[in-house]
Protein backbone atom coordinates (compact mmCIF):
# COMPACT_ATOMS: atom_id res chain seq x y z
CA UNK A 1 0.00 0.00 0.00
CA UNK A 2 1.22 3.66 -0.66
CA UNK A 3 -0.18 6.03 1.90
CA UNK A 4 1.22 8.60 -0.05
CA UNK A 5 -1.54 8.68 -2.71
CA UNK A 6 -4.09 6.32 -0.79
CA UNK A 7 -3.52 3.76 -2.86
CA UNK A 8 -3.82 0.20 -2.40
CA UNK A 9 -1.41 -2.34 -4.18
CA UNK A 10 -3.45 -5.61 -5.24
CA UNK A 11 -1.84 -8.63 -6.85
CA UNK A 12 -3.95 -10.16 -9.03
CA UNK A 13 -3.17 -13.94 -10.96
CA UNK A 14 -5.30 -14.83 -14.41
CA UNK A 15 -8.09 -16.43 -12.53
CA UNK A 16 -8.70 -13.37 -10.95
CA UNK A 17 -11.79 -11.77 -12.22
CA UNK A 18 -10.00 -8.35 -12.06
CA UNK A 19 -7.15 -9.57 -14.79
CA UNK A 20 -7.61 -7.64 -18.09
CA UNK A 21 -9.79 -10.06 -20.22
CA UNK A 22 -7.95 -9.02 -23.25
CA UNK A 23 -4.49 -9.67 -21.64
CA UNK A 24 -6.06 -13.21 -20.79
CA UNK A 25 -5.77 -14.02 -24.85
CA UNK A 26 -2.15 -12.79 -24.87
CA UNK A 27 -0.26 -16.01 -25.40
CA UNK A 28 2.84 -14.77 -23.46
CA UNK A 29 0.52 -13.34 -20.40
CA UNK A 30 1.78 -12.58 -17.16
CA UNK A 31 1.00 -15.02 -14.30
CA UNK A 32 0.61 -12.36 -11.99
CA UNK A 33 0.31 -8.68 -12.24
CA UNK A 34 0.46 -5.78 -9.52
CA UNK A 35 -2.29 -3.02 -9.89
CA UNK A 36 -1.85 0.27 -7.79
CA UNK A 37 -4.61 2.43 -7.72
CA UNK A 38 -7.18 3.99 -4.99
CA UNK A 39 -10.38 2.20 -4.57
CA UNK A 40 -12.83 3.61 -6.79
CA UNK A 41 -10.36 3.13 -9.73
CA UNK A 42 -9.52 -0.35 -8.48
CA UNK A 43 -13.06 -0.75 -9.52
CA UNK A 44 -12.42 0.44 -12.54
CA UNK A 45 -9.86 -1.82 -13.44
CA UNK A 46 -12.16 -4.99 -12.64
CA UNK A 47 -14.93 -3.76 -14.73
CA UNK A 48 -12.34 -2.94 -18.21
CA UNK A 49 -13.77 -4.47 -21.18
CA UNK A 50 -12.70 -4.40 -24.70
CA UNK A 51 -12.90 -0.27 -24.93
CA UNK A 52 -9.36 0.08 -24.75
CA UNK A 53 -6.37 1.65 -27.05
CA UNK A 54 -2.77 1.63 -26.44
CA UNK A 55 -1.31 5.22 -27.01
CA UNK A 56 2.35 4.77 -27.99
CA UNK A 57 5.22 6.29 -29.87
CA UNK A 58 8.45 8.05 -29.97
CA UNK A 59 9.74 9.39 -26.53
CA UNK A 60 11.02 12.77 -28.42
CA UNK A 61 7.61 13.51 -28.98
CA UNK A 62 7.39 16.72 -31.92
CA UNK A 63 4.85 19.86 -31.20
CA UNK A 64 2.58 18.26 -33.96
CA UNK A 65 2.40 15.13 -32.23
CA UNK A 66 1.46 16.36 -29.34
CA UNK A 67 -1.67 18.10 -30.73
CA UNK A 68 -2.28 14.69 -32.53
CA UNK A 69 -2.19 12.69 -29.56
CA UNK A 70 -4.08 15.08 -27.69
CA UNK A 71 -6.79 15.22 -30.20
CA UNK A 72 -6.97 11.62 -30.68
CA UNK A 73 -7.29 10.67 -26.96
CA UNK A 74 -9.64 13.22 -26.13
CA UNK A 75 -12.06 12.03 -28.84
CA UNK A 76 -11.46 8.23 -27.76
CA UNK A 77 -12.05 9.39 -24.13
CA UNK A 78 -14.97 11.00 -24.82
CA UNK A 79 -16.78 7.71 -26.03
CA UNK A 80 -15.69 5.78 -22.78
CA UNK A 81 -12.19 4.75 -24.19
CA UNK A 82 -9.87 3.25 -21.66
CA UNK A 83 -6.17 4.40 -22.12
CA UNK A 84 -3.56 2.67 -21.94
CA UNK A 85 0.03 3.16 -21.66
CA UNK A 86 3.97 2.98 -20.77
CA UNK A 87 4.32 5.78 -18.22
CA UNK A 88 7.46 6.92 -20.22
CA UNK A 89 8.55 10.33 -21.81
CA UNK A 90 6.74 11.69 -24.91
CA UNK A 91 3.46 10.31 -26.68
CA UNK A 92 3.00 7.76 -23.77
CA UNK A 93 3.05 10.81 -21.42
CA UNK A 94 0.83 12.84 -23.28
CA UNK A 95 -1.08 10.13 -23.96
CA UNK A 96 -2.08 9.45 -19.54
CA UNK A 97 -2.00 13.17 -19.70
CA UNK A 98 -4.97 13.95 -22.02
CA UNK A 99 -7.22 11.44 -20.33
CA UNK A 100 -6.96 12.77 -17.23
CA UNK A 101 -7.57 16.04 -18.28
CA UNK A 102 -10.50 15.05 -20.59
CA UNK A 103 -12.30 12.70 -17.87
CA UNK A 104 -10.97 9.53 -18.95
CA UNK A 105 -9.59 6.25 -17.82
CA UNK A 106 -5.91 5.38 -18.18
CA UNK A 107 -3.40 2.47 -17.26
CA UNK A 108 0.00 2.99 -17.08
CA UNK A 109 2.40 0.02 -17.21
CA UNK A 110 5.38 0.47 -15.62
CA UNK A 111 8.52 -2.01 -16.54
CA UNK A 112 10.12 -2.46 -13.13
CA UNK A 113 7.80 -3.29 -9.52
CA UNK A 114 6.10 -0.71 -8.47
CA UNK A 115 8.48 0.66 -5.57
CA UNK A 116 11.12 1.95 -8.26
CA UNK A 117 8.85 3.98 -9.64
CA UNK A 118 8.69 7.20 -7.52
CA UNK A 119 11.08 9.33 -6.19
CA UNK A 120 12.10 9.11 -10.26
CA UNK A 121 11.68 11.26 -13.47
CA UNK A 122 8.34 8.88 -14.15
CA UNK A 123 7.03 10.32 -10.37
CA UNK A 124 4.81 12.87 -11.27
CA UNK A 125 3.77 10.92 -14.59
CA UNK A 126 2.81 8.02 -12.75
CA UNK A 127 0.89 10.58 -9.56
CA UNK A 128 -0.75 12.08 -12.71
CA UNK A 129 -2.14 8.91 -13.69
CA UNK A 130 -3.35 7.62 -10.60
CA UNK A 131 -5.57 10.71 -10.34
CA UNK A 132 -8.08 8.72 -12.89
CA UNK A 133 -6.42 6.03 -13.56
CA UNK A 134 -4.29 2.72 -12.67
CA UNK A 135 -0.36 1.29 -12.53
CA UNK A 136 0.35 -2.02 -13.53
CA UNK A 137 3.18 -4.01 -13.56
CA UNK A 138 4.40 -7.79 -13.30
CA UNK A 139 7.33 -7.39 -11.28
CA UNK A 140 7.35 -7.84 -7.28
CA UNK A 141 9.04 -4.59 -5.95
CA UNK A 142 12.48 -3.99 -6.06
CA UNK A 143 12.94 -5.42 -9.42
CA UNK A 144 14.46 -2.16 -10.93
CA UNK A 145 13.57 -1.19 -14.81
CA UNK A 146 16.37 -2.79 -17.60
CA UNK A 147 16.60 -2.96 -21.03
CA UNK A 148 15.21 -6.24 -21.39
CA UNK A 149 11.78 -5.21 -19.34
CA UNK A 150 10.64 -2.94 -21.63
CA UNK A 151 9.58 -5.09 -24.37
CA UNK A 152 8.11 -7.28 -21.71
CA UNK A 153 6.32 -4.15 -20.43
CA UNK A 154 5.03 -3.46 -23.95
CA UNK A 155 3.16 -6.56 -24.34
CA UNK A 156 1.10 -5.62 -21.96
CA UNK A 157 0.13 -2.42 -23.07
CA UNK A 158 -0.59 -4.38 -26.50
CA UNK A 159 -2.03 -7.55 -24.47
CA UNK A 160 -4.35 -4.96 -22.66
CA UNK A 161 -5.98 -3.21 -25.88
CA UNK A 162 -8.17 -3.72 -28.70
CA UNK A 163 -6.15 -1.43 -30.54
CA UNK A 164 -2.99 0.32 -30.47
CA UNK A 165 -2.63 3.88 -31.82
CA UNK A 166 0.56 5.17 -32.55
CA UNK A 167 0.82 8.65 -33.48
CA UNK A 168 4.60 9.58 -33.69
Amino acid sequence: TNNTFSNELVEIGMKDPMYPKLLLETKDRPKKLYVLASKNNLEKFASLGERVVAVVGTRKITDYGRQVTVELVSGLVSFGVTIVSGLMYGVDEVGHRAAVDFGGFTGGVWAGGIDTLFNTSRDNAAKRVLESGVIVCEYENGVVPQDWTFPRRNRIVAGMAQAVLVTE
